[in-house]
């Protein structure tokens, strides 16, 4: 029996009730955060009910066949090409199968393999790398399974968003069940810490290659990234990274025909060189890179692809393995699945806009070696236990080309979550002038840092200006003092102490045009006085008399304080 991590533990239990609820769920797992031991103790729990077990390639079946038999004890069988699971016969049904997509949808007479497995015997399946799950051969698949209304599905993936866009959430997952991302997992412990370097290679330029459904047209990108110069210019700086040549550019110094002499005593001298993948877009990419590493360096590296045939391919995995290869040219086969902690080196040969892509080939170098942190309850023992081993870190190098057009995507990105668009940018170009290695999450973190300064530098400065413009706007204005009495039921509101009529004592129209009319411009008085006044034309039908002309020079006094107790009671329009 294997010990599971607290989280893993934590997780099996919410699915278990998660199923109590839904049918579907899906469990979104960074690379080497243990996702199969998690549906392994899920398998266990269904058990003796059916499971069935689906993988996306046949690199992948060992692995899961592996975790399955050491979590439950019990050797699955395997539904792959030639291997049948025994579904016939005087045999009982495998209790756990393990399966590709490809074989379930091949031809079985008149009808597919898949509807070799009755879905009422089955209680669980489990999908892996279940991002491609949209796929029409998937959808097919759980159409056929969803034909028992008990059954129950399980989704592993380390990226659930697809860079086609398609969903799989809603469509044919009902609850995302867990999450526990790369940063989680470096921040607990349970990955290595990632270190970004960014190379400029001069001949790289894809600003003519054309984008179709979120990422460039295969065939233009490989016709740039297949030219010699930019292999060439890529493979050059990569083996002072494989060979930790410090200080860099040491290489340059040297005729190239010294370089593998060179690099053989940095080998003889220290632990190098270090376990690489190098991803590259197509197959003429992938071996043209291993030739050029060979030529400085016979038998560093070796290409595999989807055309090598599978007991080469298994021999050049298992050379990789076991350390007599020490860097792995693919094209289409690492990217999913592939669990080889060894691995210290990523090398991205092939420039992305896909986040998801970019993360799958991220993953193969988050991996602690084997027996570092597992059994360690403590995060600050799972630290300094990992900073003592031989990988303290992973390495990943992204190729800079000259084109600015595009915004492909890179460590920083994939580290990015919860980091705005220009903090994410200002990390990229602060790291690119260093022209070394650096911290992603470091970089991320001092790029908010510095956007948070600079933000309050503009501020300061903003209101140093205002105040500096403000010293100037110093002026006389025109301004009435006004005197009320609480106790005066005609002034029921207070007046300003300056700024002239307020809007709301103003006269109206009809007022101005009445007095207007006795010979008298109205616009200074305010709407009660010029109702005393209109009060005291009434009296008279309108003309103005000797008491009207004493209230009018009244109120042009110029030293007139406005208060309607000084009036004379009978001269104003209202009286007590």
């Amino acid at each position: 029996m294997i010990r599971m991590r607290d989280y893993q533990a934590h997780d099996v239990e919410a699915i278990m009730r998660g199923f109590t609820e839904f049918r579907a769920l899906l469990l979104n797992y960074a690379t080497g955060m243990g996702k199969t031991i998690v549906a392994a103790e899920t398998t266990r729990r269904f058990l003796p009910r059916r499971v069935l077990f689906l993988c996306e390639k046949r690199e992948l079946v060992d692995q899961a066949c592996s975790k399955l038999e050491l979590v439950t004890g019990i050797k699955p069988a395997r539904e792959m090409g030639g291997y049948w699971a025994g579904e016939q016969g005087m045999f009982e049904p495998a209790p756990i199968v393990v399966a590709t997509i490809q074989t379930l949808n091949s031809s079985w007479g008149d009808a597919r393999r898949m509807h070799r497995f009755q879905p009422q015997n089955i209680g669980l399946v489990i999908c892996d790398e279940t991002h491609h799950a949209a796929a029409d051969g998937y959808q097919r698949f759980f159409a056929h399974m969803k034909l028992n209304p008990n059954i129950k599905i399980l989704g592993l993936t380390a990226t659930p968003d697809r860079h086609d866009g398609k969903p799989i959430m809603g469509t044919t997952y009902d609850r995302e069940i867990a999450t526990r991302d790369i940063k989680y997992g470096t921040n607990n412990g349970w990955l290595v810490r990632v270190s970004q370097e960014q190379i400029t290679v001069q001949d790289l330029d894809y600003s003519g290659v054309r984008v179709r459904d979120g990422d460039f047209i295969p065939k233009e990108l490989e016709a740039v990234l297949e030219q010699e110069a930019v292999v060439q210019g890529m493979v050059h700086p990569s083996l002072e990274v494989i060979f930790a040549v410090k200080p860099r550019h040491e290489l340059d110094k040297l005729p190239q025909c010294q370089w593998g002499d060179f690099l053989m005593e940095y080998k003889a001298e220290s632990k190098v060189p270090r376990r690489t993948i190098f991803f590259s877009k197509s197959v003429a990419q992938a071996e043209m890179a291993a030739n050029i590493f060979n030529r400085v360096y016979p038998g560093l590296a070796e290409f595999v692809s989807c055309k090598t045939p599978d007991k080469e391919r298994k021999d050049i995995l298992d050379r990789f393995r076991s350390g007599e290869t020490t860097v792995l040219c693919n094209q289409g086969i690492l990217l999913e699945g592939f669990d080889e902690p060894a691995v210290e080196t990523i090398l991205v040969g092939r420039p992305t806009l896909s986040r998801p892509l970019y993360q799958q080939m991220y993953g193969r170098v988050t991996r602690v070696l084997p027996g570092v942190v597992d059994g360690i309850e403590s995060l600050s023992d799972r630290l300094a236990r990992i900073k003592a081993s031989d990988k303290q870190v992973g390495r990943v190098i992204d190729y800079v080309g000259n084109s600015v057009r595009f915004d492909v995507v890179t460590s920083m990105h994939v580290q990015s979550e919860g980091y705005s668009p220009e903090e994410v940018q200002l990390a990229l170009k602060n790291a690119r002038a260093k022209h070394a290695p650096t911290m992603p999450l470091r970089e991320l973190e001092a790029a908010r840092a510095q956007l948070l300064r600079e933000r309050a530098e503009a501020e300061r400065k903003r209101k140093a200006a205002e105040e500096q413009r403000r010293l100037g706007l110093v002026a006389k204005v025109t301004y009435v003092v006004e005197e009320r009495d609480p106790f005066n039921h005609n002034h029921k509101m207070a007046a300003p102490l300056f700024g002239g009529i307020p809007q709301w004592k103003k006269p109206t129209l009809p007022q101005l045009k009445c007095l207007r009319i006795a010979g008298v411009n109205a616009n200074q008085f305010t709407k009660q006085q010029c109702g005393a006044l209109i009060g005291e034309l009434k009296k008279n039908n309108y003309k103005r008399t000797d008491k009207f002309n004493e209230l009018l020079t009244w109120y042009q006094r110029k030293d007139k304080i406005n208060d309607q107790q000084k009036v004379p009671a009978q001269r104003g329009r209202h009286t007590s």
